[in-house]
């Protein structure tokens, strides 16, 4: 997985930002299941493919499945789908780290 990270590093995530993100959880934002080391995703809640920034304040760990079905969905788009208990923690953590962000 760090492999496919490296290669996708653009200079604004270090690797021991992306390490800590991953240790950060210990279960899945977006469906509650365990994370499991070496099995865990990154998933840019504003896809890159949607302009979204490969930084800091845009990832979030996340299973593989979840990593999957959310593809370049929009971030609203996908924690609206995600029903009422985990959009509103999504949808937390999303705006905790806008604010963050600055």
């Amino acid at each position: 997985m760090f492999s496919l990270i490296k290669g996708l590093h653009d200079g604004t995530v270090t690797g021991k930002a992306i390490r800590m993100i991953m240790a950060a959880s210990k279960d899945c934002p977006y469906c509650g299941c365990e994370l499991i080391e070496g099995q865990i995703h990154l998933d840019h809640m504003d896809p890159i493919a949607l302009k979204g920034e490969h930084s800091k304040w845009n990832l979030i760990a996340c299973c593989g499945k979840c990593n999957q079905l959310k593809s370049a969905m929009p971030f609203e788009q996908w924690a609206n789908s995600l029903g009422i208990f985990r959009s509103g923690l999504i949808k937390e953590i999303y705006a905790a780290r806008q604010v963050l962000r600055g």
